[in-house]
């Protein structure tokens, strides 16, 4: 009984405790908390350091952005949009040394793959594939959902500007142009000096058919390398037309086409320079006739060697598969393809999917190193054509010049007529370097510019002590004093009793 007494008066001190100096406390508990709310939000306010983000999302527009690779095949790379080169232009342009250095301006940039869409879906599988109580058949089939819709999203970049330090002057208006200009200077340059949306394609210029010039004591050379140089440029309109689509590109008022330009350029050739050079050749008959001669033994020497390139290669690609073999005597030979029975027998129980796909596997390398001696083999045959008609022509042409009928011809008039091959042929290179041009501009640009942008330039403001971190701050405060104003006053309270009942 006694015990119950003392417990319900201890209760009773408690409530009166309570009713005395609840007040008490909650007064020093808010006093507290206002107290360190207010340095918290001093030091929120102005004393943490803030780093700002300038954020700018783009999406690559370009055939081939997915796979790492610009239009016409050249690595495309995330890095190239804040390339130095790039960053240096926006730098001068926009006058940003009035506001820090150049190298401070560059290490604020990077670029990464990312999208508020791709964030979006990353957070909702995350959160469903966190859960412990799917099953392995429900998680896997989550992955290969997420990688299908993630896959199935489009490559979108972010153009990321964290100010720097001494970047601090910089406006915000000016941060924002700035990596507009990036993104459009990072194309320009792409585009122009890169070729990003021209075929890789040597295209040759006008400047091709300046060959011979200051030997007007050998009109003949010159004829020659002229008429070569016109080969080259047949040679070169050949390569463009191999391209899928070249056949369906018009240009100018006349709709070019590079069938007609190359009918051009070998109708010039074929009906007015080659006849110019036999004229040439037997109106100097004597020093022409020991050239022409030593061209002939040089073109059959180089169609020799390319016969015999051929010849080896095909020798090398018979020998490596197998098609010639030696004959032993009183040795049976099989045909290729043919097993014996007992072989046949003796292999049929171990073949299985994995010895098929090994085998598959192993002539792997064979097939490719066949495949390398054929192209080699093809290419010395055509090498070989290609030498035959050059040492048929020249044969040709000394033939003419052992022909008994002399043509006088003035050197003054083969000049003009030389000069007005080059003129011709010059006019036609320019009109296919500009087919070539419109047709690289109808190929490979799919749309009016290289990227996209959905949104204006955004910014984002990171700190070390966050709101939600201060409000949290200031109720752990206001509970801690609050609790320790208590403790005090049942301390207190305690330690005035004890004399009384002593």
């Amino acid at each position: 009984m006694e015990d119950m007494r003392q417990d319900e008066s201890a209760g009773i001190d408690i409530i009166k405790l309570l009713k005395g100096h609840g007040r008490q406390a909650l007064i020093v508990a808010v006093g507290m908390a206002l107290v360190v709310g207010t340095a918290a939000a001093a030091y929120f306010l102005w004393g943490q350091p803030v780093r700002r983000a300038s954020v700018l999302e783009f999406r690559p527009t370009f055939d081939g952005a997915d796979k790492g690779e610009y239009p016409n095949g050249l690595p495309f790379s995330s890095a190239d949009v804040a390339a130095a080169p790039v960053l240096d232009l926006v730098y001068d342009q926009n006058l940003i040394a009035e506001y820090c250095s150049r190298e401070a301006f560059r290490g604020g940039f990077f670029v990464e793959q990312r999208s508020d869409a791709s964030a979006f879906l990353d957070a909702e599988y995350q959160a469903r594939l966190s859960d412990a109580r799917i099953t392995p058949v429900e998680r896997q089939r989550l992955q290969l959902e997420y990688q299908a819709k993630r896959a199935a999203l489009p490559v979108q970049f972010r153009l990321v500007f964290v100010k720097p330090r001494p970047c601090a002057a910089i406006p915000q208006v000016v941060v924002a142009k700035s990596m507009t200009a990036v993104l459009t200077t990072w194309a320009t340059e792409s585009e122009i000096k890169r070729g990003v949306l021209n075929h890789q394609v040597e295209v040759l210029t006008p400047a091709t058919l300046d060959v011979g010039t200051g030997i007007e004591s050998s009109r003949l050379l010159r004829a020659d390398l002229l008429r070569t140089a016109l080969l080259r440029m047949v040679a070169n309109v050949d390569q463009v037309q191999k391209i899928p689509g070249s056949s369906l590109v018009r240009y100018g008022d006349t709709r070019l086409t590079f069938m007609e330009v190359r009918n051009k350029l070998v109708d010039l050739m074929r009906s007015r320079l080659e006849p110019l050079v036999a004229t040439t050749g037997q109106s100097m008959a004597r020093e022409a006739l020991a050239w022409v001669t030593e061209t002939v033994a040089s073109a059959e020497r180089e169609q020799q060697a390319a016969v015999g390139n051929a010849a080896a290669n095909r020798e090398a690609l018979q020998l490596y598969s197998g098609m010639t073999q030696t004959v032993r005597p009183g040795a049976t030979t099989a045909r290729p393809g043919t097993t014996g029975a007992s072989d046949v027998q003796t292999l049929s129980p171990q073949i299985d999917s994995t010895f098929i796909d090994r085998i598959v596997e192993m002539s792997a390398a064979n097939t490719t190193f066949r495949q390398e001696l054929t192209t080699a083999m093809v290419r010395a045959t055509v090498a070989a054509v290609a030498a035959e008609e050059r040492a048929a022509y020249y044969r040709r042409l000394l033939a003419t010049l052992r022909s008994p009928v002399i043509v006088q011809v003035t050197p003054a008039e083969i000049d003009a007529r030389l000069e007005d091959i080059v003129s011709q042929g010059k006019e036609l290179t320019r009109q296919f370097n500009e087919l070539y041009e419109e047709f690289s501009r109808v190929s490979l640009r799919a749309a009016a510019a290289m990227y996209q942008t959905d949104k204006p330039v955004t910014t984002e403001v990171s700190r070390d002590f966050t709101l939600w971190e201060l409000l949290m701050l200031v109720i752990g405060a206001f509970m801690a004093s609050l609790l320790l104003a208590f403790g005090y006053f049942v301390i207190r309270d305690r330690l005035t009793k004890v004399p009384q009942k002593g």
